[in-house]
């Protein structure tokens, strides 16, 4: 996985480089096509060749072995939904898959072309899943497409306190009774402590979550319904706001119902999160605030260092790439963030600025923010 730091690494280091950058859709749904992607990847080839100058088509050759070299592994299916290569004359920048599926497509151009590999970035989020029962709070994170079993949260031993014989002797004491006999004192004493246990475990799994996901990862939660409620209450608001409740999430789930509660929960957060960011651009647009709404200002803005988030559509890289491409590589060189939206807010940003706006970090002139 390509993280951020990395992705701005390479578009500076290659910025004037001339780069094959190469997606590859590696999704299989009929095993008999296994092997179709390479068929697909070249016709990309091919077509990246016809435009390539005369004085480029020797490096445009050593980037095509590069690439043939580190194919050469994949004696079948690419083994996950997608696959990216970023390869200059003098080495191979970046060769991996992803855990996003992509568009099988080639390009040659000076600095690579790293839109499309902005949908992968979303998978640099973690997500972490939270089953939680009475004795046990199973922690397990999603990241770059695989699930890991974290170490779990477990309850103090209540049991073994209460039993021993300095504590049944003072619970039994307290009341007038005897050693051995069980009162009603006893009885609170265990529920005492049983509810000291229960806020120990509450309080250590939300020290172990907001550890987990930082400031930017999702939480899909679930487990005994008597104890989740008590766990989203105490998570901080922050992270109480990218927390998701899963019905699907039981306390005995197995790991492939984790790993579907995951992927579902992880994206009804993202496309709430998108819908909120669309209409705070929009609302901010309108108002001629920090923000601008179409490809031209917000051009202008990352022309100015303003931009702190970029939002595009897919539709806006189709109807323009080398535009949308420039503008994801000034937002990122600037320390800025880019997101790509998909459903009902990219179809919102596509109706009302042809499918790119962004947030800015201070108000832009006039004549850069009006649609």
């Amino acid at each position: 996985m390509l993280g951020t730091d990395a992705l701005v690494s390479l578009v500076r280091d290659a910025h004037d480089v001339v780069t094959l950058s190469v997606y590859v859709d590696g999704r299989v749904a009929d095993p008999a096509m296994r092997t179709r992607w390479r068929t697909e990847l070249q016709n990309a080839l091919d077509a990246a060749r016809v435009e390539v100058p005369p004085f480029e088509r020797e490096a445009f050759l050593i980037c095509e072995t590069r690439l043939e070299s580190v194919l050469s592994r994949f004696d079948g299916a690419i083994g996950a939904p997608g696959f990216v290569a970023f390869i200059t004359p003098d080495q191979v920048r970046f060769a991996a898959t992803v855990a996003t599926p992509m568009p099988t497509m080639a390009f040659w151009s000076r600095g690579a072309r790293v839109a499309p590999y902005v949908r992968a970035l979303e998978h640099e989020r973690p997500v972490l899943a939270i089953v939680a029962g009475s004795r046990e709070v199973r922690l397990y994170k999603w990241h770059t497409g695989s699930l890991e079993r974290l170490p779990s949260v477990l309850a103090h031993d209540v049991k073994s306190e209460f039993e021993a014989p300095d504590r049944a002797r003072t619970a039994n004491t307290a009341s007038g009774g005897h050693r051995n006999v069980r009162g009603a004192t006893a009885a609170d004493e265990l529920r005492r402590l049983q509810d000291e246990a229960m806020a120990r475990l509450v309080a250590d799994t939300e020290s172990r979550v907001t550890d987990v996901v930082g400031t930017s990862g999702w939480v899909v939660l679930g487990g005994t319904k008597d104890v989740v409620p008590r766990v989203l209450a105490a998570l901080p608001r922050s992270v109480a706001e990218r927390t998701l409740v899963h019905p699907g999430l039981r306390s005995k789930a197995t790991v492939p119902q984790i790993r579907a509660a995951v992927n579902e929960g992880a994206a009804r957060l993202r496309h709430a999160r998108e819908q909120q960011l669309v209409a705070e651009l929009v609302e901010r647009a309108h108002k001629n605030a920090r923000a601008t709404i179409g490809l031209a200002p917000t051009r202008s803005a990352i022309e100015l260092g303003a931009v702190e988030e970029l939002l595009l559509t897919p539709a806006a890289w189709a109807a323009h790439p080398a535009d949308v491409e420039r503008v994801v590589s000034g937002t990122l060189l600037q320390g800025g963030v880019v997101a790509q939206l998909d459903g009902e807010a990219a179809r919102t940003l596509d109706a009302q600025g042809d499918g790119v706006g962004a947030l800015l970090r201070f108000p832009a002139p006039p004549q850069i923010r009006v649609p």
